[in-house]
């Protein structure tokens, strides 16, 4: 069953991002743009989805600490009128980034126009191309929402029994932006 979940605001802490694979491609830029990315592995938070009064029945994955969602969610932002990229590449086909002269790469980007009237959306994780490590800060004036299928969520602890069954580089790339 799909599933939309309102993250405007302070919402956005029901989910974390550290262990997903974000496809943001920031070539929109353009000020009051909306925008829709998919997310591999985003982890729903149960102790915050209930205190926000978020109500989906997932007791029969037993855990309270996290929900893995082992598939493609797409977050989708309305009127989105700044962004921060930070980018530390990684080693080809390594675990660990990548290095200059000793030092690491890092890629920086912002565009946009930052306003006082916005909300600061910030996630961290594996941007999934350049393949790396981010931090990613969109502000945005509008809703923000969070779409995926109940039946790609495992609990946290079965994801981290067997992490590499559950990666996004196990499975194919993200289908098409759906109608959201």
């Amino acid at each position: 069953m799909k599933t939309t979940i309102d993250l405007t605001r302070d919402r956005f802490d029901m989910v974390d991002f550290c262990e997903s694979d974000i496809f943001f491609d920031p070539s929109w830029q353009q000020r009051g743009a909306n925008i829709v990315f998919p997310v591999w592995g985003a982890t729903l938070l149960p102790r915050e989805l209930a205190r926000n009064g978020v109500e989906i029945d997932f007791s029969h994955l037993k855990d309270d600490i996290g929900i893995y969602i082992a598939g493609y969610a797409w977050l989708a932002l309305e009127q989105v009128c700044f962004g921060s990229l930070e980018v530390w590449l990684y080693e080809p086909n390594q675990d660990h980034t990548l290095r200059h002269f000793g030092k690491k790469v890092i890629l920086s980007e912002e565009w946009g126009e930052k306003r006082q009237d916005a909300y600061d959306y910030m996630m961290c994780g594996v941007l999934a191309w350049p393949d790396s490590f981010h931090d990613l800060t969109l502000q945005a004036m509008g809703r923000v929402h969070l779409s995926f299928n109940e039946s790609d969520c495992i609990s946290g602890n079965d994801y981290v029994k067997d992490p590499r069954r559950h990666w996004r580089r196990a499975h194919p790339n993200p289908p098409q932006t759906p109608d959201l």
